[in-house]
């Protein structure tokens, strides 16, 4: 098993025919993206999406004659994701005087531990939208009371959906 954006390499054997052996992927199979099997039976690479990825690979000896022969064997591969951490600093200033439909604006911003993109980028809500709501990184006051803001970071084939932090702020 490997993790996507890891180094991977395994070295598959064969035995019972002729030496030496050449190896190939079965049809039907996939490999998973980033990783290729040589000849030589070398699975290697670095594996760019999480999941699990059944493939068959066949090898052949070298024998003459009535040969060469084949044999098939199954393998599934499981790629982990990357996890992604969020971290949600204090906010300053910590309170806000209530205006009616004030604003403010989410500061500091969320960090992520693996690089926000346009596919992961991380999003802003409202825990409590009674007292405040958030649009992008801005804060509208609704009501007095402790606004918590939400930050989550979604994710992709690659990695793990971030767990969700808040932090509160309050509007007397």
């Amino acid at each position: 098993n490997g993790t996507v954006a890891s180094a991977y390499s395994q070295t598959l054997t064969a035995s019972g025919g002729t030496a030496s052996y050449s190896f190939a992927l079965s049809p039907g199979g996939a490999l998973p993206n980033g990783l290729s099997l040589s000849a030589a039976g070398v699975l290697s690479g670095t594996p760019t999406t999480g999941g699990s990825f059944n493939f068959s690979v066949t090898a052949t000896d070298s024998s003459t004659g009535s040969g060469p022969y084949t044999g098939t064997q199954a393998y599934t591969v499981t790629v982990a994701k990357v996890p992604q951490t969020l971290t949600f600093p204090a906010q300053s200033p910590a309170s806000h005087g209530f205006v009616n439909g004030g604003t403010f604006a989410v500061n500091p911003v969320a960090t992520s531990d693996s690089p926000a993109n346009p596919a992961r980028p991380i999003a802003y809500s409202s825990s409590t939208p009674a007292v405040c709501t958030v649009a992008g990184t801005t804060v509208t006051m609704v009501t007095s009371g402790a606004c918590t803001i939400a930050a989550d970071q979604v994710g992709d084939a690659g990695y793990d959906a971030a767990a969700q932090v808040t932090q509160t702020v309050a509007i007397d």
